[in-house]
């Protein structure tokens, strides 16, 4: 039984590991992305957009909670 409870911590751990390391490449990404756009972002960039937002939420009152790839929550 303890074995197979550390086991599970241990796989949790790994996921979670795993989970972050694809965040922080991401966020790499974003920012290099960025540092590569000359001068102010004016108009709207699909490439941008996708590489800054994981997944909107639509709430049954219309609002909508955009989920940023840093786990940041900004409710509209």
């Amino acid at each position: 039984d303890q074995y197979q409870s550390l086991k599970e911590e241990y796989d949790r751990t790994v996921e979670q590991i795993a989970a972050r390391n694809v965040k922080k490449r991401v966020i790499w990404m974003f920012i290099s992305a960025v540092e590569k756009m000359e001068g102010t972002v004016t108009e709207f960039d699909e490439t941008l957009w996708c590489s800054l937002v994981d997944y909107i939420t639509v709430e049954r009152d219309g609002n909508m909670v955009f989920t940023m790839i840093s786990g940041t929550s900004v409710k509209v």
